[in-house]
């Protein structure tokens, strides 16, 4: 479970966490186009980062879902949890608000543009705002 401390991202303005959902290391991006990568990152911000990542068994379900059904309306059989690789997931709200997050997916049988998706946080209820190829995730 990480806290408000555990969220310190690099000079790359990345870091790295481990989702024992789905057993890997994650990198996660502070996007250097928000005024939030110049900026003391006040704790407020940090906790809302930190729960995101420590709800992961909560919305990671509900994203796989959405990328099958995404795919299968493309004709593309997405049917197993390996089909599915989350890379990076993207911060892309300014500290002052509501979170959303895009996720960067590797997909098994759509290597060339797998998927993105965004996540927008609001009361701590997860709503899948869009879904398309990986370049979704941070634009």
């Amino acid at each position: 479970m990480l806290n408000s401390c555990d969220i310190l991202f690099d000079e790359d303005l990345s870091m790295k966490f481990f989702a024992e959902h789905i057993g890997k290391s994650i990198n996660i991006i502070l996007s250097d186009g928000l005024e939030a990568s110049d900026e003391v990152l006040t704790d407020e911000y940090k906790k809302k980062i930190a729960l995101f990542i420590n709800d992961f068994e909560i919305w990671y379900d509900d994203v796989f879902n959405a990328i099958k059904d995404y795919f299968n309306r493309k004709g593309i059989s997405i049917t197993l949890p390996d089909d599915v690789e989350l890379m990076k997931i993207f911060v892309l709200f300014e500290q002052n608000e509501q979170g959303l997050f895009g996720l960067g997916f590797r997909i098994k049988e759509e290597q060339e543009h797998g998927c993105g998706l965004k996540i927008e946080v609001c009361d701590s209820i997860y709503k899948l705002i869009e879904i398309g190829d990986f370049d979704v995730a941070f634009c």
